[in-house]
């Protein structure tokens, strides 16, 4: 039975390193696309509809960076799927970028659209 204790204990161990590496290294997760770039797309493409006119008002710092992570992993369920498609995996990169550094709860989030 000591055996058996024993496994169990190096299995939870085990079990707690592995839950406490995968936190810290999402949160050190850093996109790396070009910020600058991503800001100037998304004022360009996203902003004309995003303004509250045509679709919902969109800002960086309306969303988490969790928020704005989980939305870029399934945006083919958004109306507007058609023109991501129209993007370059690059652009959404660093439309990315932008949005996630400036969400509500980064570091530096966005003080306006």
């Amino acid at each position: 039975m000591n055996k058996r204790k024993t496994q169990i204990v190096v299995m939870m161990v085990l079990g707690i390193f592995l839950t406490l590496t995968a936190l810290a290294a999402a949160a050190n997760y850093k996109p790396d696309g070009d910020e600058r770039k991503g800001k100037y797309l998304y004022r360009k493409n996203c902003l004309s509809c995003h303004d509250g006119s045509k679709a919902k008002e969109l800002y960086a710092n309306t969303k988490t960076q969790a928020q704005w992570k989980s939305s870029f992993k399934r945006h083919e369920r958004f109306e507007c799927k058609k023109q991501w498609e129209k993007r370059s995996k690059q652009d959404l990169i660093d439309i990315f970028t932008y949005l996630y550094k400036h969400a509500y709860d980064s570091p530096q989030p966005a003080k306006c659209g």
